[in-house]
């Protein structure tokens, strides 16, 4: 893997003394780690597509709602407000 490679001309170029050599393996290290970057970012976007894509009939997914989002089934969401009854009643006696 190329940022295995450069990680390790960086540790090569760090255990010597020229300085120039350091910041060119760096520089390897930032270029390549971007384009690690970039490619995962592309494979999921890829992904989310695909996953969002509607099934072969034309229609959406079973696990997309009406506005195209996928949710799957076992989405258990509470809307909660937590309440510190300890507080509340050092307030209240002020």
């Amino acid at each position: 893997m190329p940022v295995e490679e450069a990680l390790a001309e960086v540790k090569t170029a760090l255990e010597g003394t020229d300085d120039d050599a350091v910041k060119a393996a760096v520089e390897k290290l930032n270029t390549t780690s971007a384009a690690l970057g970039q490619a995962m970012y592309a494979a999921a976007q890829a992904a989310q597509q695909a996953s969002e894509a509607p099934s072969e009939a034309g229609q959406p997914s079973d696990n997309a709602d009406s506005n195209g989002s996928s949710q799957s089934a076992d989405d258990d969401v509470v809307d909660a407000e937590i309440v510190d009854d300890d507080q509340n009643a050092s307030e209240a006696n002020k």
